[in-house]
């Protein structure tokens, strides 16, 4: 990386001064070459003040920064705080941009994922090309350009990174339909083991004589592997008793539970 991971700038605030005012228009001279951003404050946050701030170089944009400090600072913030103010303006810039704008120029970014390398003119980014997501429409957002470009992404894609894009997203697809084949196995076996479960305890059911029972007023909750007397209609404590005593050790291993009338 030929820029440091921290550039030092300055930052100095204006106004509040009439859009009219010499004041102003010797600013917008002073600051020609600062990438203005324009904006209406309406909660009146936007307050910067003035002093030293470290902007951290990993992640770099064209006309704003994060810093160390944990602050967003733009090379050039003219704020007003309504549109019926609009002629009232005040903000902050950065008061030399030489350092920073040279790193822009260093760090090179990817139009459609953002994906940053340095030195990467003529490139192509390679870290998006097999997403699902990205249509043909979109691969000449893949060119990888200075951060401080912002012109129309519009070159002619290459045919090699075409065909690469496409093999990229074939073999996504596949990992993609493998991973639901994969999940819709698990599923399906998953349901046999439960309606085997289900029907061993129903089978249990009518051989311990609670047949009848079982068909009218019992359920089988899968997500938690239990059975449950009386989920439709709760039973009488006798038929409780009945159910507890034809189901023996059979009723702790199932998971079955019953809901008695007058219970809880």
């Amino acid at each position: 990386m030929a820029y440091p991971e921290t550039i030092k700038v300055r930052v100095k605030t204006f106004g509040p001064i009439d859009e009219s005012s010499q004041e102003y228009t010797e600013l917008r001279k002073k600051l020609a070459d600062h990438k203005r951003f324009r904006v209406w404050d309406l909660e009146s946050k936007c307050r910067i003040r003035g002093g030293v701030f470290h902007i951290n170089t990993k992640h770099l944009f064209n006309n704003q920064s994060v810093t160390k400090e944990g602050l967003r600072i733009f090379d050039f913030a003219d704020y007003s705080r309504h549109p019926s103010e609009s002629n009232i303006r005040y903000g902050h810039y950065i008061e030399n941009l030489d350092e920073l704008n040279a790193a822009r120029a260093e760090q090179f970014k990817c139009g459609y994922c953002g994906a940053r390398r340095d030195g990467a003119q003529g490139q192509w980014c390679i870290s998006c090309r097999g997403s699902q997501y990205l249509e043909p429409a979109q691969y000449a957002l893949l060119e990888m350009r200075a951060v401080s470009d912002d012109s129309p992404r519009d070159s002619t894609v290459p045919l090699d990174v075409i065909r690469d894009i496409e093999c990229r997203q074939a073999a996504a697809a596949r990992k993609r339909v493998d991973a639901r084949i994969e999940a819709m196995m698990k599923a399906a076996q998953q349901k046999v083991i439960d309606a085997t479960r289900e029907v061993t305890f129903l089978r249990i059911c009518v051989d311990a004589g609670i047949g009848k029972l079982a068909l009218d007023n019992l359920i089988y909750y899968r997500h938690s592997d239990s059975f449950c007397f009386g989920w439709r209609e709760r039973v009488s404590p006798e038929t409780a008793r009945k159910i507890d005593s034809a189901l023996g050790e059979h009723k702790g291993r199932y998971n079955v539970t019953i809901k008695v009338a007058g219970g809880e």
